[in-house]
């Protein structure tokens, strides 16, 4: 993930390594945390959650039971089935520091990342807790809040839900900014060992139809009506209704392309075959 002009890539022994984000040279590296001092069930297993918060990266670590017991998926009730932990990066070196406290902050965790976020600015909820999902066997999901404080981990009030996820609002994150600055271009520039991103001001004929993670290229001369030197994306309101825009290279421009609202909206490239 990148946080903080950094990117962390996790692997599947819980091993951290660090990348400076514009050069992609390796910064350093992070052992996993520690395991916790007490015993846990013999099927527990571990599910790791990286949260930025601030200038910080925490890692939220909670434990559950295998499948192939009478509590599959079941987070333990006790205190010591939730833990969070601090990047602490002091050279080649990194280090993960248990924390017993978050202070204000909130943490909402999903299955591998989550946000946070201060509780002084949202009435009625607590800060120094961190909030998930917990799901039971019928696959309905329920909201849990885990204090840093006691170690109590709670239900709190309110229907289930099925295939849930934490969202932000447009106050908070995920919303475009409507300027120049709210989108750049950068070409990976391959130099042996070093390469490195360099930041384009123009792309000319290209075209680039951006998803989440991945997008895809095209020409706009093989396509009558469609700009050149632009990005196209979606972009989606408070109602979840996905439009399309369309960010122009030359001038910094930002507008929305007639047609309908769209609902879970992706670009997808034909088969010819």
């Amino acid at each position: 993930m990148y946080h903080a002009g950094k990117v962390f890539v996790c692997n599947d022994r819980g091993h951290l390594t660090i990348f400076d984000a514009a050069t992609l040279a390796v910064l350093g590296d992070a052992a996993p945390p520690p395991p916790p001092p007490v015993t846990l069930h013999r099927d527990a297993f571990k599910c790791s959650s990286f949260v930025p918060s601030g200038d910080d990266l925490l890692c939220v670590i909670r434990y559950f039971r295998r499948k192939n017991t009478e509590q599959a998926g079941e987070l333990l009730e006790d205190c010591r089935a939730l833990e969070v932990h601090r990047l602490e990066i002091a050279g080649e070196k990194s280090r993960w520091v248990q924390m017993r406290s978050i202070g204000d902050r909130m943490l909402f965790v999903g299955l591998y990342q989550g946000f946070s976020l201060r509780a002084a600015d949202f009435a009625g909820l607590e800060g120094n807790c961190v909030y998930f999902f917990k799901m039971d066997r019928a696959s309905r999901s329920f909201i849990y809040r885990f204090s840093m404080e006691d170690g109590q981990i709670e239900e709190l009030p309110g229907p289930s839900m099925h295939a849930c996820t934490w969202s932000k609002n447009r106050e908070q994150a995920g919303e475009l900014l409507e300027d120049c600055c709210a989108l750049e271009v950068h070409r990976l520039e391959i130099a042996g060992e070093k390469s490195r991103w360099v930041q384009m001001r123009s792309i000319r004929d290209r075209m680039l139809f951006v998803g989440l993670y991945q997008g895809f290229s095209l020409r706009a001369a093989d396509f009558a009506g469609l700009e050149g030197n632009c990005v196209y994306f979606f972009k989606m309101d408070r109602a979840s209704r996905s439009f399309i825009y369309r960010f122009r290279m030359e001038d910094g421009q930002i507008e929305e392309l007639p047609g309908p609202s769209m609902h879970a909206c992706t670009w997808f490239v034909p088969s010819l075959s």
